[in-house]
């Protein structure tokens, strides 16, 4: 889907389209960063924000739908695996493993995207 023009305001940009995963994470593609090239000025007071020369950190999404949410991520999006990780969070045994797959793109990075197989929490209302 095209962005409307309040959402093309809203993130100071000249183009942007954005599409829904398999498990129902939104994403979005822009281009045209509009500016004022001041300097930036958190507005709850943090005095700075530091990343390296690559920007910032990777982002992990749920994927209750993990097997079509990994396909659609690295045949469409063009992602490549990274890493595998199987988890629990008790020492139940019942409990069923969850899976990560960490993702990369061409960036240098091992890894900008995971995905993680669990449940979205319901957004919340407005």
């Amino acid at each position: 889907m095209h962005a409307s023009a309040a959402e093309l305001a809203q993130r100071r940009v000249q183009a942007l389209a954005w599409f829904v995963d398999p498990s129902g994470n939104r994403h979005e593609v822009s281009w045209g960063m509009c500016s004022d090239f001041l300097r930036f000025v958190s507005p709850i007071g943090v005095p700075r924000f530091l990343t390296d020369p690559m920007g910032a950190g990777h982002t992990v999404l749920p994927a209750p739908a993990f097997d079509e949410t990994y396909a659609f991520l690295r045949d469409v999006m063009g992602f490549g695996l990274s890493d595998i990780f199987r988890v629990r969070f008790t020492s139940d045994p019942a409990e069923p493993e969850k899976r990560i797959h960490f993702l990369h793109c061409a960036n240098g990075r091992h890894h900008s995207l995971a995905i993680f197989e669990m449940r979205r929490k319901p957004a919340a209302s407005m």
